[in-house]
């Protein structure tokens, strides 16, 4: 079957058409990185996101020690967000380093 040019701009068209539309469905590093900190702090309880926020990051260390001593769920959870992230065998430490450098700083240009 031979194609006239009108086809041919019609075809070209259209997929510069969806090349357009789909290129606008991808999110951009930044918001990337924010849905990853946001479900990191998800993962946190009240008090300990609110520490997290202070930036009294041995604070929250010492909450999510004993936390994950004492809460099944928040163990789970926290389990979890590593695997997620492929950071399962941080310590407690480094996770919440991991997150503070990585996002965190990341966002406010450090």
């Amino acid at each position: 079957m031979v194609t006239t040019g009108r086809q041919q701009l019609a075809a070209t068209v259209l997929i510069l058409a969806a090349v357009v539309s789909l290129s606008g469905c991808v999110p951009s590093r930044q918001q990337q990185f924010q849905e990853r900190l946001d479900r990191f702090r998800a993962v946190l309880p009240e008090k300990v996101r609110a520490a997290f926020d202070s930036k009294r990051y041995e604070t929250v260390a010492a909450q999510v020690d004993s936390l994950l001593a004492s809460d099944a769920a928040f163990a789970a959870g926290w389990r979890e967000m590593k695997a997620a992230e492929a950071i399962s065998l941080f310590t407690t430490t480094e996770v919440i380093n991991y997150f503070v450098v990585n996002f965190v700083n990341y966002r406010s240009g450090r």
